[in-house]
């Protein structure tokens, strides 16, 4: 069978960025000024700001990232794995802030962006520690190196916009390895791709969007329901302990799940 070539998502890594320079969330302006420049980030917010369902979308994906800084913060770890950080600031925001150790993990060429990108950044001092590891997610043992390096500390692994590019039996291994790990360690696994298989908005014009996500099967990569996405956990040995999800939005929640 031939290998997988996951690199190909992230792309959307930038398009995200480039959303969230609109916002007010971390670092967010000067991390898309910086990978796009200036005239060339002012260009694609013109082209995104003129579909239809531009604020709709920023909206969405806004709440999704705060959903994870809320449930972070109330599991009290200090000793963070990010899966498919991408471009995200969450871990330079944190680690500025507070004494925890936090790792942001993506495949190699995504991950040497990043490093590049905190260090155009130039955030110091940092009361805690950030870490960029090069990391497939379903690399079992190389997952596993990165969890034992940590210090000792409650322990969390977080991801946003990764569960919907894999495959049910790529959900079911990397779900293993993660129960694996907090077997072992402890801690929990915090997750905000609780994603429901829904009809396309028809505000949704982007053709590059849409070539995109027929691509990578995203819609069908989404759970059937939330009792699907109820059974995969449990399946899987996992216990839903904290949903979070807003009462208006009925495609998507965050939860935070630990090992039965």
């Amino acid at each position: 069978m031939t290998a997988r070539d996951y690199s190909t998502i992230s792309p959307s890594a930038q398009s995200l960025l480039a959303m969230r320079a609109q916002t007010s969330l971390p670092y967010a302006r000067r991390a898309a000024e910086i990978v796009f420049g200036v005239d060339t980030l002012e260009a694609e917010l013109a082209r995104l700001r003129a579909k239809e369902d531009s604020q709709a979308r920023l909206f969405h994906f806004t709440e999704r990232y705060r959903s994870l800084d809320t449930l972070l913060d109330e599991s009290g770890a200090t000793r963070i794995v990010e899966l498919g950080s991408g471009l995200s600031c969450r871990g330079l925001a944190l680690a500025e802030r507070k004494p925890v150790t936090y790792v942001d993990t993506d495949l190699p060429a995504m991950a040497a962006t990043k490093r590049q990108l905190v260090d155009a950044l130039a955030v110091a001092p940092l009361a805690g520690e950030l870490r960029i590891r090069d990391l497939d997610a379903l690399n079992v043992e190389a997952f596993r190196a990165i969890v034992d390096d940590l210090p000792p500390g409650p322990f969390a692994i977080v991801n946003e916009g990764l569960l919907m590019y894999l495959d049910g039996d790529e959900k079911q291994r990397l779900a293993a390895t993660i129960r694996e790990i907090l077997i072992r360690r402890g801690g929990v696994w915090i997750t905000a791709d609780i994603y429901l298989r829904t009809p396309r908005d028809p505000r949704t014009q982007d053709e590059r969007l849409r070539r995109f996500l027929e691509a990578h099967r995203v819609d069908e990569n989404k759970f059937e329901s939330l009792a699907a996405a109820e059974t995969y956990f449990d399946t899987c040995g996992f216990a839903i302990t904290r949903r979070l999800a807003r009462s208006d939005d009925a495609i998507r929640e965050s939860w935070v799940v630990s090992p039965r």
